[in-house]
């Protein structure tokens, strides 16, 4: 995985601003990912509700971007972002079922675009100095 450097510098800075508010950010991505794909609620049954202001989905919310943010401070490693990525893969696709096109729903570029289109005055294409994040397809679920 050979990211330039000036990718990876502009990933970060980036990334940075949005990770500045990883509850805030994180919970206004869920509940646009559930708003926009209504199908991946099911994973959530569990949560009392599925709004921005539920303590559940902001704690999930930060819990992403946090692991998100893991993954681009790695991004200069091959070896450390795959032990990033790849236990969170195997977790999501063993355990919780989760159906790997919904990665694509929460990869940093969509977050950056989205985060950034509502929230930050980046150049529209700031989104997509950071390259697509996908998880080893070893974890694909059959």
């Amino acid at each position: 995985m050979a990211v330039p450097a000036g990718d990876i510098a502009a990933a970060r800075g980036v990334w940075s601003k949005i990770f500045a508010s990883p509850e805030d950010n994180g919970a206004a991505v869920l509940a646009r990912m559930f708003s926009d794909h209504p199908e991946t609620k099911s994973y959530f049954s569990h949560f009392g509700g599925l709004d921005e202001g539920s303590a559940q989905v902001r704690a999930h919310g930060k819990t992403v971007l946090t692991a998100l943010n893991d993954m681009i401070q790695h991004l200069d490693s091959a070896d450390g972002f795959n032990g990033v990525v790849a236990p969170l893969a195997k977790k999501h696709a063993t355990q919780l079922k989760v159906d790997p096109k919904n990665f694509r729903l929460l990869s940093p570029s969509t977050i950056i675009e989205e985060v950034s289109e509502e929230l930050y005055p980046f150049p529209y294409p700031s989104h997509m100095c950071v390259p697509p994040l996908h998880f080893p397809k070893s974890y694909v679920i059959d």
